[in-house]
């Protein structure tokens, strides 16, 4: 390695054959490289000697091996090892991935889509949903940092690079007073101010002005100089979306703009909720990334197990499932078929790797698979379904005879299922008898109370006895 660079050949730490040269940065060099143990393609990073001369530099350095290191999700750049060359200088290692970032895509294609924009969107909020679950701020979302990897099927998937700046939550940052970390343009207000003084809402605002970006193709604050620019976020409102480009829906513009407020507590709670705001606009995914979203910010917990919390239920927003869910395109589930059956198989077939719809991803969170019966069990649940049909039909025909003999009954409270009413015998007057009272009540409340001034008459004994031997025995109340 002459003067920090490695040449390609070069083998470093004794098993990292250099195959080409990433980049070189003011302070480090990325390099493809070969595992010769693994025979695995990796990306190895490492920090150049002037910028070892910074102990800071150095801390951060290893600081966004810890913070990588702890996310294992699928939208993070995963770190596999982590050393230090015989000179003392410190490495990385991290997966290798075929792509580019959004960045070099913004400057080939100008403003993308709406839907492919907001699904790039909630794949990032995918990952700083892992990061900010484990108390983790990036601190410098940017284009640059939001990678699209190509995976083996030729899917795209957005992975989050360059935690060298985060701050985590148990350990703080230690920068000094004034200190500023961070890209300016997609810096909070009070990430300026202060880069300790700042939480999981600054990277929100980050996210708000990457997707400004996205889909307008221009930055939401401009300068000419640092100084212009840093007054124009501490002070103006960001450039207007809806004037930037017509086709533009009202609400996707205020969700970025929410985002994008000065004061943080008006900014979104977490990822979830700006994801929640967002979805609707994306694509057939949409939906399962804010359920992941919200999974990962709750601890990683199913779904289905996941409570709505105090403030969902105060807000209404508990409800956002089903909202999502009727504003998206339904996928039809597969059909069952003869040769699915004899395969023992009822559940849709499995989609290709990496190709996530709205069946597979949202289904599996909020639909279980269902199970198909044995043909017993529906022998069986046939016959008793049938039986509990006549047994209905007979208990209305004997009502309906009851009715023919006498007036009707008086409204009274609803009887109970558990055992037919008993008819209590009455006088023969003149005129008409009144109505008959029946002398059951539901449970736990008291039978309704005669009136002492009605005489009773007695009735036929055959009625007191009619459809006894058909009556079916009261179901069990246990």
């Amino acid at each position: 390695m002459m003067k920090g660079l490695a040449n390609v050949g070069e083998v470093l730490a004794g098993k990292y054959r250099v195959d080409k040269i990433l980049g070189i940065g003011g302070m480090g060099m990325v390099v493809q490289a070969i595992n010769l143990d693994l025979d695995q393609k990796v990306a190895l990073k490492f920090m150049l000697p002037q910028a070892l001369e910074s102990p800071e530099a150095a801390a951060r350095f290893l600081r966004e091996a810890r913070a990588a290191g702890k996310l294992t999700g699928e939208h993070i750049c995963r770190v596999m090892d982590v050393g230090k060359f015989p000179g003392g200088a410190p490495y990385i290692v991290m997966e290798y991935m075929d792509g580019y970032d959004l960045m070099t895509l913004l400057k080939r294609r100008g403003p993308l889509p709406i839907s492919e924009a907001i699904d790039y969107m909630l794949q990032a909020c995918e990952g700083m949903a892992e990061a900010h679950a484990l108390g983790i701020v990036h601190r410098d979302l940017k284009p640059d940092n939001l990678f699209l990897a190509t995976r083996v099927d030729s899917t795209k998937i957005i992975k989050v690079l360059d935690f060298g700046i985060s701050k985590t939550a148990v350990t703080g940052l230690a920068t000094k007073t004034g200190d500023v970390l961070g890209s300016p343009a997609y810096m909070a207000p009070e990430q300026m101010q202060s880069s300790k003084d700042v939480d999981a809402r600054a990277d929100i605002w980050s996210l708000g002005v990457v997707l400004h970006q996205l889909l307008c193709g221009k930055m939401a604050f401009y300068g000419e100089t640092l100084p212009q620019l840093c007054m124009a976020v501490l002070n103006d409102p960001p450039k207007n979306l809806t004037t930037l480009r017509a086709d533009l829906p009202p609400p996707l513009a205020d969700a970025v703009l929410k985002c994008l407020e000065k004061d943080r507590d008006r900014r979104y709670r977490d990822v979830s909720d700006f994801a929640q705001a967002i979805a609707p606009f994306g694509g057939a995914t949409a939906i399962g990334a804010v359920t992941r979203v919200r999974s990962l910010l709750r601890g990683r917990a199913t779904p289905q197990t996941l409570p709505p919390t105090a403030e969902e239920l105060a807000n209404g927003s508990a409800d956002v499932m089903p909202t999502l869910l009727g504003s998206m395109p339904v996928i039809p589930t597969a059909t069952d078929t003869p040769m699915m059956r004899r395969a023992g198989n009822s559940s849709p077939p499995p989609m290709g790797p990496g190709s996530t719809t709205l069946a597979s991803s949202a289904g599996e969170s909020l639909a279980l698979p269902r199970r198909r019966l044995p043909l017993g069990a529906i022998g069986v649940l046939g016959g008793t379904f049938a039986m509990i049909v006549v047994i209905v039909v007979m208990v209305m025909r004997r009502n309906a005879a009851n009715e023919t003999k006498q007036p009707a009954a008086s409204p009274t409270s609803p009887t109970p299922a558990v055992a037919p009413p008993t008819v209590v015998p009455i006088e023969d007057t003149k005129p008409p008898p009144p109505p008959v009272v029946v002398d059951t009540a539901p449970i736990g409340e008291d039978p309704p109370v005669e009136d002492p001034k009605k005489k009773k008459k007695k009735k036929d004994p055959k009625d007191l006895t009619q459809g006894s031997a058909t009556d079916p025995a009261p179901p069990d109340a246990g």
